[in-house]
């Protein structure tokens, strides 16, 4: 019984228009052979804001749209989106260690109930100054998914990092 078939990444640039109001562009690439989703990759652009921005803490908010290509369940499907997400990071000093959730909602901009929530929650702790243990869950939920697969994709991951 296959149990793990995920590769997943992300990259995100802001630009910051103030202290607290921000521009981005995000580009996310999934695949999830257990959901059947043979790719995903979402691209858009955005505003955020800081909520609360301190060198310990950090509470944002962003809203934007995107544009999806997937491959799922053998079948390429393209579509625009509304993202609407939120990201909170709690650093401990300066001891490496850090706690981090975000959340983001998907929905499909002309066909609202097909829609993707994607959420995390984690903790690292540095081991040395270049590598930490890191540990998160990550839920995956697509309320239209692949024919014969779940809604939701729970994972628990654990890993070393290291930093260049």
């Amino acid at each position: 019984m296959k149990n793990v078939d995920t590769v997943h990444g992300f990259s995100q640039y802001n630009h910051l228009f103030n202290d607290n109001f921000f521009g981005y562009i995000r580009a996310d690439a999934l695949h999830d052979g257990i959901a059947d989703l043979q790719y995903r990759v979402t691209v858009g652009p955005g505003v955020g804001y800081y909520f609360l921005k301190e060198t310990s803490t950090s509470l944002a908010s962003e809203a934007g749209s995107s544009f999806v290509n997937q491959r799922l369940d053998d079948m390429d499907d393209n579509y625009a989106t509304l993202r609407l997400a939120e990201r909170f990071e709690h650093k401990f000093g300066n001891s490496g260690a850090r706690v981090w959730q975000n959340v983001e909602i998907l929905p499909q901009v002309n066909k609202l109930e097909n829609y993707l929530v994607n959420a995390e929650i984690g903790i690292e702790a540095s081991i040395t100054k270049r590598t930490s243990l890191k540990t998160f869950v990550q839920n995956n939920f697509a309320n239209e998914p692949a024919a014969g697969c779940e809604k939701n994709d729970v994972k628990l991951v654990s890993g070393l990092s290291y930093k260049f």
